[in-house]
């Protein structure tokens, strides 16, 4: 590194993650409520701007939306791919984390990667994550009765209208509106907020102990049924943030939602976007235990 260094720790699901820059990077609204101010960190990723990449390895392992997976036999690398954000930067780091260097491709893209949450948005934190036994939901979250309800679908099937009606009705807390990171902890999962929210960000980074998950299905009238494990997997699966080209991530996210299945119920409630979908919800999780018949927490 040169000689002045700028740190910027984020707390993520518990972790903190230091990313150690050669110049200054922008906070946004977004990145401010998960910045960390104590002097520790559990991983460190070095930010170097060059005027040109780093050599490759030429076989490629997988792809996202976004990233280019390669590796050799010390290194994984991601980089951009180019019909997305461009060969933008290459973060090259060791299967464990222990070594992490982000290295911007400044020449072809001159002050492109001056945010943190540009930064995290090219990090592989799914592959990071699961490593603490963490993983990411795409899920709105509310907190009643000291109890996270994570409401999960594909996109434009009502979780952020879910959410909404319950903090209209019952006074419940929107904590998260699109990704929520789910954590097991000594045996108990712990839900967190991710700077990546949505369109309606609620930029939260509130902890709280999760008391259901909740798979919505529209529908004409309001219903619900707690799932069985199999069928649940498939949709918690499905809506999880992850690396489909990682079998050995797909595994671990796989163990993490049967430990969580196990202990808390995964519901599916085919509602309309009424007060009366609120209440049916309201109801079972009071008759299972998963809140009190009040909202205090």
């Amino acid at each position: 590194m040169n000689r002045e260094q700028f740190n910027y720790t984020l707390l993520l699901g518990g972790v903190r993650l230091r990313f150690r820059s050669e110049i200054p990077l922008e906070i946004t609204d977004a990145d401010r409520p998960f910045l960390d101010e104590t002097d520790s960190a559990d991983v460190s990723a070095d930010i170097f701007f060059r005027d040109s990449q780093i050599v490759l390895p030429r076989g490629e392992c997988g792809h996202d939306l976004l990233m280019r997976y390669k590796r050799d036999e010390k290194y994984f690398y991601a980089t951009g791919r180019k019909e997305a954000v461009g060969d933008c930067c290459t973060i090259r780091y060791t299967p464990d984390f222990s070594e992490i260097a982000c290295y911007v491709n400044e020449r072809q893209y001159p002050h492109m990667i001056r945010k943190i949450g540009k930064v995290l948005q090219l990090f592989p934190i799914r592959q990071f994550l699961i490593r603490y036994q963490a993983a990411i939901l795409h899920s709105s979250r509310i907190k009643i009765c000291g109890k996270a309800i994570l409401f999960t679908a594909p996109s434009q099937t009502g979780k952020t209208t879910q959410a909404r009606l319950w903090n209209k009705y019952e006074n419940a807390e929107l904590l998260s509106n699109d990704r929520t990171i789910i954590r097991q902890r000594s045996g108990e999962f712990i839900t967190y907020g991710y700077p990546v929210d949505g369109s309606s960000p609620a930029y939260c980074n509130e902890e709280a102990p999760l008391g259901a998950v909740v798979i919505l299905k529209q529908g004409t009238e309001n219903r619900i049924e707690r799932m069985r494990m199999s069928g649940a997997l498939k949709r918690l699966m499905e809506q999880t943030v992850s690396d489909v080209w990682n079998c050995e991530e797909l595994t671990e996210i796989q163990s993490l939602w049967l430990k969580l299945m196990e202990r808390y119920p995964v519901y599916q409630l085919t509602c309309r976007p009424d007060r009366e979908a609120v209440l049916c919800l309201k109801n079972r999780l009071a008759k299972d235990g998963v809140i009190t018949d009040g909202n205090d927490d």
